[in-house]
């Protein structure tokens, strides 16, 4: 019989390439120390699923158990979609993973992402769905196969369940930090089915500080990339303008980081920022919201660059500065205008299982 299997996966906040990345720009993202937590026990009846964060207890943990109307009827919406998703990971990767389903199918799965969320449940824009996957796909392959999986084969089948959520599917940034922790390069240029996504571990450069501010409000991330994709095919030339410019300034961005040159990655990290505006007008949704804004006068206005890391419209903040004195400085000012800072450890590990 199957003992108790446990597995775990951080998040992550996009340092730069936003939109860009699913054209096939390169990007960066971190991993950060908020982990996805998952168990696997062996059932005796049905298959039920928890979900702690969520006030989830004992779900059906089958198709039976997705139903809107029914969930709808005991469970706040946030709740909802993570039920799904969590649903609809289980069956896909069941069926990747198992010659014999029956034999796999009783199970209890336990998932504790309690520290992406408010106490309220709403979701801090920290890669919650990512981790959960791949902490969820990493626990599910040793549970049903008695063995861990190796790294690039865990980021397969991560993305392969994380993209049956998405419409449109996203780049799978967030998947390969989850899966492979620390600073990285990412790139899906030349990626099928079959090949994988470039992923390039880099270092953080000396004198570089990176903190993370939370808007006060979470924020839609398919809702901003599915007006990106109306806009795509809405506009196709003045897209094509925008994403390439996006995607220059992204590369030089990444050239400089690797480098270690701090003053030519805030640069494009400045023009990253404006070319975030420009896009918000195109797609008509404040990709840079009225807080994100808000945030970036203070941050601009002591000598520090600000964006918003990943779709925008809410959920989290950067703050880049080359001087510790003036962060805190930066951090202490948005505290006080009532935003939330975040002291988080940037590129830690990745998925443990």
């Amino acid at each position: 019989m199957n003992m108790t299997t446990v597995a775990s996966a951080p998040g992550k906040l996009v340092l730069l390439g936003e939109y860009a990345v699913v054209e096939g720009a390169p990007s960066l993202v971190a991993a950060v120390d908020r982990l996805a937590r998952v168990s696997i026990n062996p059932a005796e009846a049905a298959s039920k699923l928890t979900l702690a964060h969520a006030d989830v207890y004992g779900w059906p943990l089958d198709n039976t158990g997705i139903h809107t109307d029914a969930m709808a009827a005991c469970l706040n919406p946030m709740s909802v979609i993570q039920v799904k998703a969590a649903v609809n990971t289980v069956n896909t990767l069941q069926d990747a993973y198992s010659s014999n389903r029956t034999a796999c199918s009783k199970m209890d799965v336990i998932i504790d992402a309690r520290h992406f969320f408010t106490s309220g449940n709403e979701k801090l824009g920290l890669g919650s769905s990512a981790a959960i996957t791949v902490a969820l796909t990493a626990a599910l392959y040793r549970y049903m196969s008695n063995q861990p999986p190796k790294r690039h084969i865990l980021l397969q089948n991560a993305l392969m369940a994380h993209r049956s959520q998405q419409e449109p599917p996203g780049s799978g940034i967030d998947v390969a930090a989850s899966t492979y922790g620390g600073f990285l390069e990412y790139g899906i240029r030349g990626a099928t089915k079959t090949r994988l996504p470039s992923v390039r571990p880099v270092n953080l450069p000396p004198g570089l500080n990176i903190s993370a501010v939370w808007t006060g409000h979470s924020a839609s991330t398919d809702r901003f990339l599915k007006q990106v994709n109306r806009f795509k095919h809405r506009k196709p030339s003045a897209y094509i303008k925008m994403i390439d410019r996006m995607s220059d300034t992204s590369q030089s961005g990444v050239d400089a980081f690797r480098q270690g040159d701090i003053g030519s990655f805030l640069e494009m990290v400045d023009r990253f920022y404006r070319q975030l505006i420009q896009l918000s007008h195109c797609i008509d949704l404040p990709i840079v919201s009225a807080n994100h804004a808000r945030l970036a006068d203070i941050a601009y206005g002591m000598g520090g660059i600000y964006k918003p890391s990943g779709a925008g419209g809410g959920d989290m903040g950067l703050i880049f500065t080359e001087s510790k004195f003036r962060m805190s400085r930066i951090q202490e000012a948005m505290t006080v205008a009532g935003f939330k800072v975040f002291h988080l450890k940037w590129g830690i590990g990745g998925a443990s299982y």
